[in-house]
């Protein structure tokens, strides 16, 4: 009798009630975020740094395939022609084009901040948490699950620990708390205004992330236009197109 009870209740549940742990739930964000072969995204940046009133506009360009991540600046005059190549988490190349040289980037320096920002080579281009994080399931309302991730391999990310709230209705991170070895909350990133490009991948309107560290400096991101599975070539992911640009 219990039995059919418990199943009459399932049946009448929805479906996002149902990922209860927090695997499931991390492998809807996975899915939600990255569901797609490659993607080409344009950002306008809004980067305001300790002591400064106003934000320093920026733009970059964005090319993801996999684990690899292209980004190209394109504004203002003295980042225009910078560009970075990530291959992994822990392999990363910069071209600076003041001095014509690429150079690798010191893994430790991965949780950085990312040419003057808030942000990280990795926040730029993750596409999914499951390769480098195990979850845990927090607590959950109405609307959001709320996650916390563990690294796998603490020197293989900037953050072994990070606490996340994930909408259920679309599976995307609506905020993500990266913690310090103590606990505390160092950095704090709110994505909002979510649009679907495709079905089953969603993209934020903008995401928002700010350094507690650094006097709750922020950075924002606003795409301006979205490329989805284009055929990007691995080509691209080279340290000659490093040097040479697209």
């Amino acid at each position: 009798m219990r039995t059919l009870i418990a199943l009459s209740l399932s049946l009448l549940l929805p479906a996002a009630a149902l990922a209860a742990d927090g695997p499931e739930i991390l492998a809807k964000v996975d899915k939600a975020i990255g569901n797609f072969a490659d993607s080409t995204i344009q950002f306008q940046v809004a980067n305001l740094r300790p002591g400064t009133k106003e934000p320093q506009p920026m733009t970059f360009k964005a090319v993801v395939k996999g684990a690899k991540n292209y980004t190209e600046f394109l504004s203002p005059g003295d980042l225009a022609g910078t560009r970075v190549l990530a291959t992994s988490a822990t392999q990363m190349w910069i071209f600076l084009p003041e001095f014509n040289k690429v150079r690798k980037v010191a893994s430790h320096t991965l949780s950085q901040g990312f040419m003057g920002t808030t942000l990280t080579q990795q926040d730029v281009g993750t596409t999914s948490y499951g390769n480098e994080y195990t979850a845990t399931k927090l607590s959950e309302d109405d609307s959001t699950w709320t996650i916390s991730l563990d690294a796998k391999d603490p020197s293989s990310v900037g953050y072994a620990h990070l606490r996340m709230v994930v909408d259920k209705k679309m599976s995307v991170p609506l905020k993500v708390e990266y913690l310090g070895d103590d606990g505390a909350v160092v950095r704090t990133q709110t994505r909002t205004d979510y649009v679907c490009p495709k079905p089953d991948y969603c993209m934020f309107g903008q995401m928002k992330m700010v350094d507690h560290t650094r006097g709750d400096a922020w950075t924002t991101l606003t795409p301006t236009e979205i490329k989805i599975d284009t055929g990007v070539s691995d080509e691209i992911f080279t340290q000659r197109t490093l040097q040479l640009g697209m």
